[in-house]
């Protein structure tokens, strides 16, 4: 935040530097105007409200407020929110069926042949399609009894986060996963699990997660 921060501030500070001004104590009237100026030149309100916060670290007060909060600046910064309001930006949109049906052939299978990096991200996708958990969830898990424990009745695999979850709290902690075997092997999240961990045995060393990294050591 503090980088950021320094950044957006020495651009006031050019900003104030063309017109002989003072970036540490000048007028709300050249905050405003240095403001306006970002936004006309086509900052989001969320990047303008960051000049703001970064203006307002290192201003000297302005009638005894900061200067992001003085009401000048407040009724700016509601102005530029009316006009441009932020936009939610949505995840592009995929086929589940055409990522399923890749995952079936190469450089995905044969899942034993294929370079480490695929196997784990196949494995990866796999397990969380599986079990629709965050990603920060399933880096939760573990490579080994009592957090991975492959079942026969009925055949599966049952995964115990080793850490808590971001949802967790006293009263409502974590609940194992059971991932049961699929029909189809090739897509079947067990069988990768498995295989995977033959692959990456060698190199885990002392790592307890489940995943390890595919790059250099």
């Amino acid at each position: 935040t503090r980088e950021v921060y320094r950044g957006r501030f020495a651009d006031f500070a050019g900003w104030c530097s063309e017109r002989n001004l003072d970036p540490i104590h000048t007028s709300v009237e050249n905050i405003c105007n240095f403001l306006a100026h970002k936004f006309h030149g086509g900052c989001t309100y969320s990047t303008l409200g960051g000049y703001r916060s970064a203006i307002s670290s290192y201003h000297d007060l302005i009638d005894n407020f900061k200067a992001g909060q003085h009401p000048e600046v407040c009724k700016l910064m509601k102005g530029a929110f009316n006009v441009r309001p932020p936009q939610k930006k949505l995840a592009p949109t995929w086929d589940l069926r055409s990522v399923l049906d890749r995952l079936k052939g190469p450089p995905f299978e044969p899942f034993a042949e294929a370079p480490l990096k695929w196997q784990t991200r196949k494995t990866a996708l796999l397990v969380a399609l599986a079990t629709a958990g965050r990603s920060s969830d399933i880096a939760k898990s573990g490579c080994c009894k009592p957090y991975l424990r492959f079942e026969s009745n009925p055949n599966g695999i049952r995964l115990i986060p080793r850490l808590l979850r971001k949802q967790d709290r006293p009263g409502h902690c974590f609940k194992d996963l059971f991932i049961p075997e699929f029909e189809d092997k090739r897509l079947d999240p067990v069988r990768a699990i498995r295989l995977f961990l033959k692959s990456v045995a060698l190199r885990r060393g002392k790592v307890a997660s489940l995943f390890v990294t595919f790059g250099g050591r």
